[in-house]
């Protein structure tokens, strides 16, 4: 059997989607710890010399999470890898920059009564459809839906 991944955390990882992810991925099995570290002492690198410390100090595998608000300060992927980061994370990027739009696009709605004012950054209907994966869907409809004379 080959070696488990041990995935140690104390808080904010999803486990759901980690230990499933990591297990398929490398095809060994993973074992879950949940620690309260209570932080690595005076520094919990919420400084780039105390994020640069990290993986000076513990000498495994390390991840690096980017959230744009959060204490860890924001590094490019290469600063990171310098430091000894393995993996970066952007978990809330996509969201934040999502919630921004939707803010904008229903904040035109409501004081216009319009999309005018912001339909040049929204995406075409045809962009819709094609990530919804809309001619698939309609494929499989076409394939299994009941005839209209048997409806």
């Amino acid at each position: 059997m080959a070696d488990p991944i041990v995935l140690a955390f104390s808080g904010g990882l999803d486990t759901s989607f980690c230990i499933p992810w990591l297990a398929e991925t490398h095809g060994r099995p993973v074992v879950a710890v949940t620690v309260d570290t209570g932080g690595l002492g005076s520094g919990h690198g919420e400084s780039a010399a105390e994020l640069a410390e990290i993986p000076r100090r513990l000498a495994v595998p390390q991840v690096a999470n980017m959230v744009v608000g959060g204490k860890t300060p924001l590094a490019t992927q290469a600063e990171l890898a310098a430091m000894g980061f393995g993996l970066v994370l952007y978990a809330n990027a996509a969201l934040q920059a999502s919630v921004l739009a939707m803010q904008e696009v229903l904040g035109a709605l409501r004081r216009d009564g319009s999309l005018a004012a912001v339909s040049d950054r929204l995406a075409s209907f045809a962009e819709r459809q094609r990530l919804v994966g809309k001619p698939e869907w309609d494929a499989l409809e076409a394939r299994f839906a009941t005839p209209p004379e048997r409806r």
